[in-house]
C-alpha cells in the first residue's frame, strides 16, 4: 500500500479504531510522501524512507495497542478521517485505509453491523438515514477506500453470509459518502 501512495506523491493517515473513534481520533499520524527533494532522487529517497518508516511503526503501535477496545466505531473513525482528509488541499490525492474486521460495534441504536439483514435495501437506507441523523455520514468526494481485513473478525464469529452482508453495508456507505475508488476485501492487493 505505501510503495502506491509513495508512487503518488500521496498522504496516508493512521489512526486507531475503537469504542469512540471520533471522540479519540486526536492521535492522527501522517505519512506525507509529497517531500521536498530539490528533484535530487538520493534525497527523495531518503527522506521517502523516514515518512514510510514513521507509518509502518505508527501503524504497528496502533495495532498492537493493549488492552483492546470494548467495541469498534468504524463509523466514527471513517467520519473523523474523511474529516481530516477534507481539511487538506483538494489538489492532494486521499486515502483512507482501514486494516479492520469492518464489523461496527459501537455508536448507538441502528448502527451494530452484527444485527440486521444488510443484504436487505430497506435495511442499508435505515442505516444511511441513521448515519445522515446522527452527522455520521462522511464526505467521501475525492477519497479513495481501501479496506484490508473484512471478514476476518477473530472474536465476533461471524457466519460467511453476515460478512457478506456487512461488506455491502459497507459498500453502500462508501457510494453515499461518494468515495472516487473503494477496494474492499479480506486482503489488499493494489500496484503502483
Amino acid at each position: 500500500m505505501l510503495d502506491v501512495v509513495e508512487a503518488e506523491r500521496g498522504l496516508v493517515a493512521v489512526a486507531g479504531i475503537d469504542d469512540d473513534s471520533l471522540a479519540h481520533d486526536a492521535n492522527w499520524v501522517e505519512g506525507d510522501f509529497a517531500v521536498n527533494d530539490g528533484g535530487n532522487d538520493v534525497v527523495r529517497r531518503r527522506l521517502t524512507a523516514t515518512v514510510r518508516s514513521t507509518v509502518i511503526t505508527t501503524a504497528t503501535r496502533v495495532i498492537a495497542r493493549t488492552p483492546p477496545s470494548p467495541g469498534s466505531d468504524v463509523f466514527g473513525a471513517l467520519t473523523g478521517a474523511a474529516q481530516y482528509l477534507g481539511d487538506l488541499s483538494p489538489d492532494r490525492h486521499k486515502r483512507v485505509v482501514f486494516l479492520s474486521d469492518m464489523v461496527n460495534t459501537a455508536g448507538g441504536p441502528g448502527l451494530n453491523l452484527t444485527a440486521g439483514d444488510w443484504n436487505a435495501a430497506p435495511s442499508r437506507a435505515r442505516l444511511l438515514a441513521t448515519l445522515r441523523t446522527s452527522g455520521l455520514l462522511p464526505d467521501l468526494h475525492g477519497i479513495t477506500v481501501w479496506v484490508a481485513g473484512a471478514g476476518l473478525a477473530t472474536g465476533d464469529e461471524l457466519p460467511g453470509r453476515q460478512v457478506l452482508a456487512i461488506r455491502q453495508a459497507w459498500l453502500a456507505v462508501f457510494a453515499a459518502g461518494g468515495a472516487s475508488d473503494v477496494r474492499y476485501g479480506s486482503n489488499l492487493s493494489v500496484t503502483a
